[in-house]
């Protein structure tokens, strides 16, 4: 009688064992957070075993802190809310005329900046040449352009003196705006270290008066 009560009470205890979570069971159990995409399409900050986190990602979850899969901009706070990888710190308007600009915003020492130039601008009266953006120029042949047509130059590759003549130059240097020629988007990257001090920034040539138009230059801070 006695063994038979003892296997009924393994039976009953085995079924509150089922019906106990996971990390009841094993306290041990690695628990990581995870930003959770519900059938509705929003994210949820919940908490699973760490063994169940690849099959949450290959669902589309990830981690508070990571970029949010399939939104490019944007990551996950610790909340799990969606916020820009990026916030806008100030917008530039350098002039072909050859002035010197500044940011508006002071630039935090030992921060890491992202610069974004885009557009283009007239430097000379050749038609469909003269124009250039933050590091090319669209040139006619015989003017730092071997190619033997008009084409996109790099101004990296001019002839010194004028090596880098035509780009936007920031705090009096020229920075890397980008790898190569932009010839459909104008859009170029760089990047500055902020010292407690605004930034300037001017395009450079040595002749302006036949210059029109200007680049924009858009600041931005990593969040």
């Amino acid at each position: 009688m006695k063994t038979y009560r003892f296997l009924g009470v393994l039976v009953i205890l085995a079924m509150l064992v089922a019906f106990l979570p996971v990390g009841s069971v094993f306290a041990g159990t690695t628990k990581v957070a995870v930003c959770h995409l519900d059938e509705l399409g929003v994210y949820h900050l919940i908490s699973i075993s760490e063994s169940a986190f690849p099959a949450h990602v290959d669902h589309g979850d990830a981690s508070p802190g990571e970029l949010v899969p399939g939104m490019i901009g944007k990551k996950f706070a610790a909340d799990c809310s969606v916020i820009d990888v990026k916030t806008l710190v100030d917008t530039v308007t350098v002039p072909a005329g050859g002035a010197t600009v500044n940011s508006t915003a002071i630039l935090e020492t030992g921060i890491n900046y992202e610069l974004v130039a885009s557009g283009t601008y007239r430097f000379a009266n050749w038609g469909e040449a003269g124009i250039a953006d933050a590091r090319c120029s669209f040139r006619l042949p015989g003017y730092n352009n071997s190619t033997g047509v008009n084409a996109w130059i790099d101004g990296s590759v001019f002839a010194s003196p004028k090596q880098y003549y035509l780009q936007v130059w920031v705090n009096g240097t020229n920075v890397e705006w980008g790898t190569a020629c932009e010839t459909v988007t104008h859009t170029y990257v760089g990047a500055l270290t902020g010292a407690g001090t605004t930034a300037s920034f001017k395009i450079l040539d040595d002749y302006y008066s036949d210059n029109t138009g200007s680049i924009e230059v858009k600041i931005f801070r990593y969040n």
